[in-house]
């Protein structure tokens, strides 16, 4: 399950949307080489709260993460199916190291 308190104490940053009526937040994570200390990707986590369309709703969270190859290319990428934050850093830094992608291009 993911919930700020658990965005929080894996390490995310909070930061208040106030041009959505229903994306309330963004937490954000920033992933570092190891070795390098250079920005590998940023994990995005999106709270959405639909309670103004129907009150009982309770938020979603919508991860995204944004990887970078060598030639510059990029891709998007948002899972939707797991069942916590720790699932979805896994899937990004898996993804990351098969498919080859090269530190943040935008942010080193």
């Amino acid at each position: 399950m993911i919930n700020e308190e658990v965005l929080i104490a894996a390490g995310y940053k909070k930061y208040v949307n106030h041009n959505d009526e229903v994306c309330k937040r963004l937490f954000q994570k920033v992933v570092r080489d190891s070795g390098t200390d250079e920005k590998k990707y940023f994990i995005n986590v999106y709270e959405w709260d639909f309670s103004c369309y129907r009150s009982d709703l309770p938020p979603s969270y919508a991860p995204e993460a944004l990887m970078f190859w060598e030639d510059g290319s990029c891709v998007t990428l948002k899972p939707d199916d797991f069942n916590s934050i720790e699932d979805v850093e896994l899937f990004f830094e898996k993804f990351y190291n098969v498919f080859d992608c090269v530190p943040d291009l935008d942010n080193n």
